[in-house]
């Protein structure tokens, strides 16, 4: 019994790894711009799992259903971008990719 847990564990835990967003993919599903903030506002937000700052108060009713959806490794990965390419950072994303 201990043996059929771990392996649907391990699967479950592949699989979640495996069909992984990329954290760009999420910011442009959900429209974040990366650059809207700098590097500390992006850490904070995910620490505090204030999610509703990400977006504007016009989006939020959108989108925020859907957002708390996102498995763990996606909002790594969202995370890890948005810090990436804040505002302060060595390549800030803009609009139009520039």
């Amino acid at each position: 019994m201990k043996m059929k847990r771990l392996i649907t564990f391990s699967l479950l835990a592949f699989t979640s790894s495996v069909f992984a967003e990329s954290g760009e993919s999420i910011a442009d599903r959900f429209e974040i711009s990366a650059a809207d903030k700098v590097i500390t506002i992006w850490e904070r937000i995910f620490d505090s799992k204030r999610y509703k700052k990400i977006f504007p108060r016009s989006k939020r009713g959108i989108y925020l259903d859907d957002f708390k959806q996102l498995s763990k490794s996606d909002l790594d990965n969202l995370k890890d971008f948005l810090i990436e390419h804040a505002a302060d950072s060595a390549k800030p994303k803009v609009a139009g990719g520039i």
